[in-house]
């Protein structure tokens, strides 16, 4: 995972395993990949956090499988997948988002449920009672430890940008 509490040489060794191929094909990123990282080999992203309705980070995120590829011949086609939880604040700001992108020219479905996905007994958080434990875990969260592990990535961010160490500390976006 990268991240802004790693190191500018962990940063740059995973990003080498991952475009070579062999050894990792999915790479997790925080919001310290919307700048200053260079992927040309990934196809897809997968986005489990944004920043409310932030037009630019989408862009940059997007432009992030976008880039050229080797070996990509005619029919290449790029993924990007934004997760959100069906009736909240975040919806709001995710509709921003999309309307944006088909401005830009981008084509957007929406996927509501996956085949197979409700009768899958096997995924994590399948109970009731699991999914309303983690749902009251996730409430009891204070928004300024939010706000402090987000600084932290920001921190990482600015440490990418000027090739320092990234001592951020913290905090994954």
């Amino acid at each position: 995972m990268i991240w802004g509490g790693g190191s500018h040489n962990e940063r740059t060794d995973l990003l080498e395993r991952f475009k070579g191929g062999s050894q990792y094909n999915t790479i997790f990123i925080s919001k310290v990949g919307d700048t200053a990282i260079d992927i040309p080999e990934a196809n897809v992203i997968i986005q489990i956090a944004s920043h409310f309705g932030a037009r630019r980070q989408e862009a940059q995120r997007l432009g992030r499988i976008l880039r050229p590829k080797q070996n990509a011949g005619e029919g290449f086609n790029a993924f990007f997948y934004t997760l959100i939880s069906r009736d909240t604040q975040e919806m709001y700001y995710s509709t921003k988002r999309q309307q944006f992108l088909v401005d830009q020219g981008y084509s957007f479905n929406v996927i509501t449920n996956l085949a197979g996905m409700d009768d899958d007994d096997s995924l994590s958080f399948s109970a009731k009672r699991e999914q309303l434990d983690l749902l009251a875990e996730v409430m009891q969260t204070r928004v300024d430890e939010l706000a402090q592990a987000e600084d932290e990535d920001d921190i990482g961010t600015r440490n990418l940008d000027s090739g320092g160490g990234g001592g951020g500390g913290g905090g994954g976006g």
